[in-house]
């Protein structure tokens, strides 16, 4: 029953997003990145002695909220406008493209589960329990950052997808089309997270 609440298959597609574009392989340096670099914001916050007001939990409650229902509509977008139709054999362009649409919709729902757990723990900062405040604050500085870094990822996905649709003569890749393509395209999708 509790199965359809889980929210581990969004965890892990959003991990199996974070791979080396060259042979496929699980990148632990974007893990890190991604995981490890907001730690230094609660750990900057508890040093310095900041503490979050009413009037700032407010503000990111209102601001993670919007960015999950502008999210939202985002997949709702990308599910809509940008899915690729195969009429034929799909080209090795198609193939990318519909790689980046899966990635992309692994981390806006990812980004949309962030936003959520940092509205929940604004209202649980908000109760002004003395043994939750520090615990709490510091959860919300931590996923604060995250939304930022799952922002920032999706923009530049969106935005790769965008340019494809807008020039179909750009490169998905980033790299010269005819070197990059077919070495990126080759690569299979990691099957380390999809359990």
């Amino acid at each position: 029953m509790l199965s359809k609440y889980s929210v581990t298959a969004i965890f892990r597609g959003h991990l199996s997003t974070m791979y080396v574009h060259d042979n496929g392989n699980f990148s632990k340096r974007e893990a890190i990145f991604f995981f490890a670099l907001p730690l230094l914001s609660p750990i900057i916050q508890l040093w310095s002695d900041l503490h979050l007001d009413k009037d700032l939990l407010s503000l990111i409650v209102s601001a993670a909220s919007i960015s999950a229902g502008l999210l939202l509509n985002l997949l709702v977008l990308l599910y809509t406008v940008l899915e690729p139709k195969a009429e034929h054999a799909e080209t090795s362009t198609q193939v990318l493209e519909r790689r980046l649409i899966k990635e992309t919709f692994y981390n806006i729902s990812f980004a949309i589960l962030v936003c959520a757990i940092l509205v929940a723990t604004c209202l649980l900062r908000g109760m002004n329990h003395s043994w939750l405040n520090s615990s709490s604050e510091a959860v919300i500085y931590y996923f604060g950052v995250q939304v930022f870094i799952s922002l920032a990822q999706i923009l530049k996905r969106f935005h790769k997808l965008l340019q494809c649709k807008i020039d179909p003569h750009a490169s998905l890749s980033g790299q010269d089309q005819s070197k990059g393509m077919s070495k990126i395209a080759a690569v299979p999708l990691p099957e380390t997270f999809s359990r």
